[in-house]
């Protein structure tokens, strides 16, 4: 049987904006990777998926501001990651 549906899919290891235009999806924080030398420098684990999260600059200072600097604290913590259709990239609507 054919699976359409797979063909829709990005072809890729983080979560993007696709993969939220079902609606919102709660998380869990399995473990965190920095790398400071990577354009993405925070790429968060998730316990329900495979796909990482890498949250931008705005949203790394919230998780700071909510959760403290230290990263290993946000572990076993939860979160909702959805998107706006409003938000826009450069002319570009997300």
């Amino acid at each position: 049987m054919n699976d359409f549906t797979k063909t829709l899919e990005s072809k890729s290891d983080q979560i993007n904006n696709p993969d939220l235009s079902g609606g919102p999806m709660t998380v869990t924080v399995k473990s965190i990777k920095i790398n400071l030398k990577e354009d993405q420098a925070v790429s968060i684990s998730l316990i329900e998926t495979e796909k990482v999260f890498r949250p931008g600059l705005g949203m790394r200072r919230v998780m700071a501001a909510v959760w403290g600097e230290d990263p290993q604290s946000f572990i076993g913590r939860g979160m909702v990651i959805y998107r706006d259709p409003a938000v826009k990239f450069g002319r570009d609507t997300t």
